[in-house]
């Protein structure tokens, strides 16, 4: 990712995808980087607008509608449901299809699938569609709501600069200029660290969380909740409660260390960005690194500026988000630079084919 951000007028919203693409399609299904293109970029960004649009309010209908011909008017409807499902049954295949591939060749890498397939491989012909189910789940969930946290850092550093420059003096000092961040800086770059947890808190990408259904019913607050009923957690306004976090429409890292440190005593967003109770993401815990991983080296390398007019003027930058099952932050203009000279040398230097 960063050897691609070295390019001018680089399109850093793509890099990023494809960037996130390759490390989930590894992990999942075994695809080496160079398996991994534009085409599940596109693949994803379709998935993504498909389930959005699935779980809006102009998608709610009728049960008698169902029994509408596709061709009459009123029908149109199935035509999209229709969409969805080969859109669904193209997330399930493509990827399944280019690890088997990879494996026939001898190239495919240790992963979740080779480890299924392992463990099944009497009974594969029974389990396929599961496990092409469930791995599918690791890509399809896993790589666009990672990677919309993770480009949420450009419009939060844009609106505060400090933000920015603290990161980088904590990055030069632990780091220095000789090499790039590792995972095994984590434990002693706990302004990255806190940095990310604002991430997950400012911008959260399930601004209601996933629907969960009561199994019982329950009472909160006064209020009877019937068995077998949907319910939305609003995680927004959890990770946005003044009585939790001071100033919480700001941009603030430093609200969860103490003398230099994390601090524990401060709520934890992760407990609810990532869902909750027993269908919190099981994934939690890579997209922490990965997003850990990718702020550190993108800042340790480059510095986020403001894009400028022809007068040399700043574009200004806004923290406006979509609405629907998925928060994005609207585009907005910005340019990165390396940081250093050294910056590509240390790049092209550090890649491990």
């Amino acid at each position: 990712m960063l050897e691609d951000l070295l390019e001018e007028n680089a399109d850093v919203s793509y890099i990023a995808r494809l960037s996130f693409c390759r490390s989930l399609l590894n992990v999942a299904y075994g695809l080496p980087a160079r398996d991994v293109g534009q085409r599940f970029v596109t693949l994803l960004s379709d998935m993504d607008a498909s389930v959005t649009e699935s779980f809006g309010p102009a998608a709610m209908i009728l049960p008698w509608l169902r029994r509408i011909p596709r061709w009459c008017p009123g029908g149109g409807w199935q035509r999209k449901l229709g969409g969805w499902q080969r859109m669904s049954q193209k997330a399930l295949d493509e990827p399944f299809n280019a690890a088997q591939d990879a494996m026939s060749r001898g190239a495919a890498d240790s992963s979740i699938l080779s480890h299924l397939l392992d463990r099944d491989g009497t009974e594969l012909e029974v389990k396929e569609e599961v496990i092409k189910g469930v791995i599918s789940t690791v890509f399809i969930a896993g790589a666009d709501t990672t990677v919309e946290t993770f480009l949420a850092l450009f419009c939060a550093v844009l609106r505060h600069p400090e933000v920015q420059k603290r990161a980088q003096d904590e990055l030069d000092t632990v780091v220095g200029a000789d090499r790039l961040p590792q995972l095994s800086d984590k434990p002693s770059l706990p302004y990255i660290n806190a940095l990310v947890k604002e991430l997950l808190r400012w911008h959260n990408v399930f601004p209601l969380c996933i629907p969960h259904s009561t199994t019982q019913e329950d009472e909160y607050r006064g209020w009877r909740v019937p068995s077998g009923v949907t319910v939305l957690i609003n995680s927004w306004s959890i990770l946005h409660d003044p009585k939790t976090y001071c100033d919480p429409e700001e941009f603030d890292p430093a609200r969860f260390l103490k003398d230099g440190k994390l601090n524990t005593d401060v709520f934890d967003p992760a407990t609810v960005a990532f869902g909750a109770g027993r269908r919190i993401c099981p994934g939690r815990h890579f997209a922490e690194d990965s997003l850990f991983i990718n702020v550190a080296s993108v800042l340790h390398a480059f510095s986020v500026v403001p894009a400028v007019d022809e007068r040399g003027v700043p574009a200004p930058v806004e923290h406006e988000v979509t609405t629907g099952l998925i928060s994005v932050v609207k585009p907005f203009r910005y340019s990165i630079r390396p940081r250093f000279a050294a910056v590509e040398a240390l790049i092209r230097n550090s890649i491990v084919d």
